[in-house]
Formats: structure tokens, sequence, C-alpha cells
């Protein structure tokens, strides 16, 4: 299904790259959103800039325009998104400490399949929780936000636990492998 759609927006003469850059400047409108009170807004702008996010990857791969400048390019805007991401939910109510350790534990988990790549190895599916799947937990913390502050602070408390499981399993693999 991803497969596809990626290919049907390929045939449209989209670059990937166009996708990742319009999803890093909506991601980037998300806290500015939620700051300014219109958190509706700010969820819209976070979905939206997530399946961008999403997409430029099939679309570079259903165009075989994969490349080391776009895979960059990927990995920066994941970075700046995340952050945005996590503002907007302190913005929205969301326990500033809890946002604080969500997106340390974030950046810990990144940096740690950027050094195994580094030496060789492949952090993909190493985890319970990879960035495909802390997103989705971000939007659900967001929306839960909106009108269950609580819940969302419960969501960011699960997503931390996860990151930690996460990141304790692929220090382990590192281990192993040195």
């Amino acid at each position: 299904m991803w497969g596809e759609l990626g290919r049907r927006v390929s045939e449209l003469g989209v670059h990937p790259n166009y996708l990742t850059i319009s999803g890093l400047l909506l991601s980037l409108l998300v806290p500015v959103a939620a700051y300014l009170g219109h958190g509706l807004l700010s969820l819209l702008l976070m979905m939206f800039s997530a399946l961008f996010d999403a997409l430029d990857g099939l679309v570079a791969r259903a165009s075989g325009k994969e490349s080391r400048l776009g895979a960059m390019l990927d990995s920066m805007s994941d970075r700046a998104s995340d952050s945005a991401y996590v503002l907007a939910l302190a913005f929205l109510g969301v326990d500033w400490l809890l946002c604080y350790l969500l997106i340390t534990l974030s950046f810990i988990i990144s940096y740690q399949a950027a050094l195994a790549q580094s030496i060789g190895l492949r952090m993909k599916g190493v985890g319970l929780l990879e960035r495909k799947y802390r997103v989705p937990g971000i939007l659900l913390a967001a929306a839960l936000a909106l009108v269950e502050p609580r819940a969302a602070a419960l969501v960011a408390l699960l997503l931390i636990a996860l990151s930690l499981i996460t990141i304790a399993q692929r220090l382990s693999l590192l281990v192993r492998a040195a």
C-alpha cells in the first residue's frame, strides 16, 4: 500500500527532497501554532508534516532518486521535526520535564543508529520505539493534550519508557559488536 502511494506520488514528478523540505517547514510551524493557542491547527500541521516525512523515502525509492544528500537532508529534518513536535507538546500542556526527557532520549536513539552505521552495523528494526512508531505516539499525545492533558502525559511517560528500553536494546547490540 505505502509503496504504491510512493510510486503514484513519484509519477506526479514530485522530487523526494521537496517532500522532505515541505515536511520540515510544516513541522517548524507546529510549535508556533501551539504557542499561539491553536492546538487543532498544530495537530493538523504535525499530521501533514509527518505524512510528507513518510512519503519522501517512499518516493525516493519509487523514482530511483535515492541519494546521500537526500538521506542526510531527511535525517537532519527528522531531528528538527522531532524537536518541533515535542516543543508543541510542551506548549499544549504536557509537562516540560517529560518533553525534555522525550526529546533527549529520541536524540540518543538517533545517535545510536548513526554510531552503529559508522562502524558498519544497522539499527533498523532494533528496539521497540523506532521513529516510525515514536512519531505516531507523539501525535497521539498531542491529540490527547487537546482534550485530556493527563492522558497526554501518560502517553509521554510511555514513550519515555519505551525509549529507555530501545536505548538499552541498541546499546546491547553495540556492546556485543565491539
